[in-house]
């Protein structure tokens, strides 16, 4: 089995540490990857049914609209405090760096402030969020 861990990250908007894990994200064509160089720390965010949200700055720097899924086929997405908020979607590659690559798809919308990795994310993989060490540690059974 295949295995990363990371240390939580007290994200800029809150005093609570969370667990993030390290990502790339490139198009689907693979001619552009954010970062460039290096990688990205991205929010484990139960509460997001999706793959992987993304600020708009992100979603336009690789591009993504030339994979983008016609908005008639997207839903009107509601917050958990009722707020709706309207999603654009792409196609698009996340990596795990040494641990997972998989074609997903990829939300923007106006609000969104830093990456989230939701619920689909998660379901391709064994995560364990060990609060008392402030550690997230992902899996990929063989």
């Amino acid at each position: 089995m295949s295995e990363k861990t990371w240390n939580y990250v007290t994200p800029p908007i809150s005093n609570v540490p969370a667990p993030y894990i390290e990502i790339v994200i490139k198009n689907l064509e693979r001619s552009r990857r954010y970062p460039k160089k290096g990688i990205l720390t991205a929010m484990v965010d139960t509460g997001y049914d999706g793959y992987l949200i993304t600020p708009h700055h992100i979603f336009h720097e690789l591009k993504l609209e030339s994979f983008e899924i016609p908005p008639d086929l997207i839903e009107v997405t509601e917050t958990f405090t009722g707020e709706r908020l309207e999603i654009r979607t792409s196609l698009g590659i996340i990596e795990v760096p040494d641990l997972l690559e998989k074609q997903i798809e990829i939300d923007t919308h106006e609000n969104c402030t830093e990456p989230l990795l939701g619920r689909l994310f998660l379901e391709n993989i064994l995560t364990t969020l060990d609060g008392p060490n402030h550690k997230t540690r992902v899996s990929i059974p063989k």
